[in-house]
């Protein structure tokens, strides 16, 4: 078996991921990658998809008291909308930082694609689009 995986063996945050977002689309970000890592969670988010998203936080300069201020007002509902409102280069952002997600502690899982298609539906998108988007960067 191979050697367990750390968060310090890990550089979550690509240089060129997201760029020009707004602090709505941040926030939901956070959201969307939070609720996919404690879907995997029997009592908490696993250490490395903790450092995953906490190096999101620092990235887009959020805080926790931000990120809790945005889901009491807006909830998923406001998640959505956030996230739809993505240009093209943020969401192909998206899929491949989400794909990371889902590979810092081992494969995608079934609670994690189920987390994900209940999001992808929620966004209007197909998992075939997704995974075109992540195949083909979005062309």
């Amino acid at each position: 078996m191979g050697k367990s995986k750390k968060p310090e063996d890990f550089d979550f945050v690509k240089d060129a991921y997201f760029n020009d977002l707004t602090r709505n689309q941040k926030l939901a970000i956070l959201n969307f990658f939070s609720v996919i890592a404690a879907s995997n969670a029997k009592i908490k988010i696993s250490e490395i998809e903790s450092a995953f998203i906490s190096q999101y936080y620092k990235e887009f300069g959020m805080t926790g008291d931000q990120y809790l201020a945005y889901i009491s007002v807006g909830g998923r509902e406001r998640t959505i909308e956030d996230i739809k409102s993505l240009n093209k280069e943020n969401m192909q952002d998206l899929v491949y930082a989400t794909t990371e997600l889902f590979n810092c502690d081992g494969e995608l899982n079934e609670n994690e694609f189920s987390v994900l298609i209940n999001w992808l539906d929620d966004i209007g998108m197909s998992i075939e689009a997704w995974n075109d988007m992540l195949e083909h960067n979005g062309e």
